[in-house]
């Protein structure tokens, strides 16, 4: 597994990208770096001593020592503080926003906090309702952890299977209890809003009909919390289409485990402007796809 692989996974747990350390904690991110020129070398240094070479769209955690070196960096902090650090630049992450500052700096216009990861407890995936996932049946169902989902204006998808006439998809709450079904002849479909709920675990599946034997299809997901969807609705709202704006935003949303929306926003920024360490995270959200089935892109 490689690195874009290890730490997509993390960012969606809610890990430091840079330190490797869990969401609560000293060590916490709680600043993105989002813009960073190919090639530039720039550091940072977590509260323990670790050291290591930072990239575009990585996550800074709290208490780290950030030494831009050759690079140019545009960093956004958790309450929407907004800071660029010329090259030689250095800085203390916070929770607040820069610290113990030296070289060039300039403070941009604010914009909303970034989504905290609220993941309760009650909302991690547990046991599959329906039983194991069933290998040789669909494949390709989105969303499927890693991913996660809002609970309004949340689509599935599934690869077809040839000759299948329809299909009958069940969404069940984390208990396995039917909270709503419907037969389709689309390998996607929208689920009405008010079905879904909040911070909540929940599991699908999608049976062919028109085939023998027939085909079936398991995946589970949580949801996103009240105060996340809220959060990310303001901040999408702020922003504009440029190519970092939408990198930004396509991070957060990698962040809060909304894999397309987040490869529809990084494909946005890369098409304005390429970079190697977006393509990257692309070709991860490719393989976190993967683990689930084939991408139905």
């Amino acid at each position: 597994m490689t690195r874009w692989i290890r730490t997509a996974l993390a960012t969606i747990a809610g890990a430091a990208v840079c330190a490797g350390a869990a969401e609560q904690g000293p060590d916490r991110p709680v600043a993105l770096v989002v813009e960073m020129a190919d090639g530039a070398i720039a550091t940072c240094t977590t509260s323990d001593g670790r050291k290591r070479t930072i990239e575009r769209l990585d996550w800074l955690p709290d208490k780290s020592r950030v030494e831009a070196g050759s690079a140019d960096l545009l960093v956004v902090f958790e309450p929407g503080v907004r800071y660029r650090f010329g090259r030689g630049a250095r800085f203390t992450v916070s929770a607040r926003g820069p610290e113990e500052t030296a070289g060039p700096v300039e403070e941009l216009e604010r914009i909303p906090s970034l989504p905290l990861l609220t993941l309760a407890k009650e909302a991690r995936p547990g046991p599959r309702a329906g039983g194991l996932r069933i290998r040789g049946g669909l494949q390709g169902l989105y969303p499927d952890e890693p991913a996660r989902a809002l609970c309004n204006g949340t689509f599935l998808s599934f690869v077809p299977a040839p000759g299948a006439t329809s299909y009958q998809v069940v969404v069940r709450d984390g208990q396995g209890q039917v909270l709503w079904q419907a037969v389709t002849e689309s390998p996607a479909l929208a689920v009405p809003q008010g079905i879904l709920r909040p911070a909540a675990p929940h599991s699908w599946t999608v049976t062919t009909q028109g085939l023998v034997p027939e085909l079936m299809g398991t995946a589970r997901f949580a949801t996103l919390s009240e105060s996340e969807a809220g959060e990310r609705e303001r901040l999408r709202a702020k922003l504009g289409a440029s190519a970092s704006d939408r990198a930004l935003l396509g991070a957060v949303d990698l962040r809060l485990g909304l894999l397309e929306s987040a490869r529809e926003h990084l494909e946005a920024a890369r098409a304005q402007e390429p970079s190697s360490a977006v393509s990257r995270w692309l070709e991860a959200i490719d393989r976190l796809q993967g683990f689930s089935g084939p991408d139905p892109k």
